[in-house]
């Protein structure tokens, strides 16, 4: 089999399964909230977190932002994604330490 035969099966089987998701979720009927959280050693948690905000932004859902940190300081993220309509953040946690 050639790779563009390859290819049109892989696109065959690729639509089939995208209509039953479509039709899957044009069924559901419940709305309901999400939450993530996100722990864990070495970087990208942040990145991660913010990275799906701006995703659910752009898709017109609500978001909210729970920071446990050690100590408070301004950071860029939160001025920007305060700023936007939707956002709820809270920083808790001032001097707390594991």
């Amino acid at each position: 089999m050639s790779e563009t035969e390859r290819n049109a099966r892989h696109a065959v089987r690729m639509a089939r399964k995208k209509a039953l998701i479509d039709a899957a979720i044009d069924a559901a009927s419940d709305e309901h909230g999400l939450l993530i959280v996100i722990t864990g050693n070495g970087k990208g948690k942040s990145t991660s977190a913010f990275g799906t905000m701006a995703r659910a932004l752009g898709h017109g859902m609500k978001v909210g932002v729970v920071q446990f940190i050690k100590s408070r300081t301004d950071t860029g993220e939160e001025a920007f994604f305060g700023r936007q309509p939707g956002v709820e953040w809270h920083v808790t946690g001032d001097g707390f330490t594991w």
